[in-house]
Order: structure tokens, then C-alpha cells, then sequence
């Protein structure tokens, strides 16, 4: 039953994938932007490369929003832990203060919390990105494939015995 549900959601998520890109929505079904149409294939393997490099694009996009939203987060840990440490030294001067200590209020951040999500949705953002790329690679070397099997079946009914 569990594996069921993964299973749905994972099919959910490819027939309704969403990209987002400077605040715009775009949605792919990624069945349909795989799928080859052996009837067209001169038409496929024209489109090859540009659907390559458009999902090329995104995954270095991908990463270059993860890494933004990773220095975000670097960010606002480091002014985190200066404004509590020098907030803790004017309340409580005579008590020590230890790196867990802080690290655990930092850690418990609202703000923080959220850059947190914003980084873990990212980084899903650039596996998926990663798997998209890796899959249009893998569709290019389909279409090498069933292209040499073509003309095999091509060329051996055009044999003469």
C-alpha cells in the first residue's frame, strides 16, 4: 500500500512537474517531454538538442538558486549568532557561554527554520533538475539507437534474395 502511494505521488509529480523561475510558474508533463514519437523521428532527434539544453539550463539554474539560498542561510546564522552573543554578554556577563548553547537557540530560529526549507526545496529542485538532465541524455542515446535500428530494418527489407 505504501509503495502505491510513493508510487502515485511520484507520477503526480512527473505528469504535473513544476518549474519555477523569476516568480513565473512553469508546468511540463515530463511523460509527454520524454516520450518519442517513432513515427516523427527526423522531427525528434531535431528537437534533441534544444530540449538537452533547456533542461540543461534549469539544472544550472537549479543550482545557482541553491547556492543563493545557502548563503542566505550562512548569513543569517552568522548575524544570529552575533546579535545572541552579544545580547547574552549584556545580560548575563559573569555566565559562560557555550557554542552549543548558541547553536541550539539558532537553531530554533523562526528565520532560520525557513531558510532551512528554502535550502532542502532547492536542493530537491536540483536533484530534479539533475534527473532531467541525466533523462534527456538517456533519450538522446534512445534515439541514436532506434535511428540505427531503422535503417537496419530498412536496408535488410530492401535486400533482394
Amino acid at each position: 500500500m505504501e509503495k502505491e502511494k510513493l508510487t502515485g505521488e511520484l507520477q503526480k509529480k512527473m505528469t504535473n512537474f513544476v518549474v519555477e523561475y523569476e516568480d513565473r510558474q512553469y508546468e511540463f508533463n515530463m511523460f509527454d517531454e520524454l516520450s518519442v514519437d517513432i513515427e516523427n523521428i527526423n522531427k525528434e532527434l531535431t528537437e534533441q538538442p534544444g530540449k538537452y539544453a533547456y533542461w540543461s539550463a534549469m539544472y544550472h539554474l537549479a543550482k545557482e538558486e541553491l547556492a543563493l539560498k545557502e548563503s542566505d542561510l550562512k548569513i543569517a546564522i552568522a548575524q544570529k549568532d552575533g546579535e545572541l552573543r552579544e545580547s547574552w554578554e549584556r545580560l548575563f556577563p559573569n555566565i559562560k557561554k557555550t557554542e552549543d548553547a548558541i547553536a541550539k537557540k539558532i537553531d530554533t530560529d523562526a528565520a532560520i527554520i525557513e531558510k532551512t526549507k528554502q535550502v532542502i526545496e532547492a536542493r530537491k529542485k536540483v536533484g530534479y533538475m539533475e534527473t532531467m538532465k541525466s533523462a534527456f541524455e538517456e533519450r538522446k542515446d534512445t534515439l541514436v539507437s532506434l535511428t540505427s535500428n531503422l535503417r537496419s530494418q530498412r536496408d535488410n527489407s530492401q535486400m533482394k534474395f
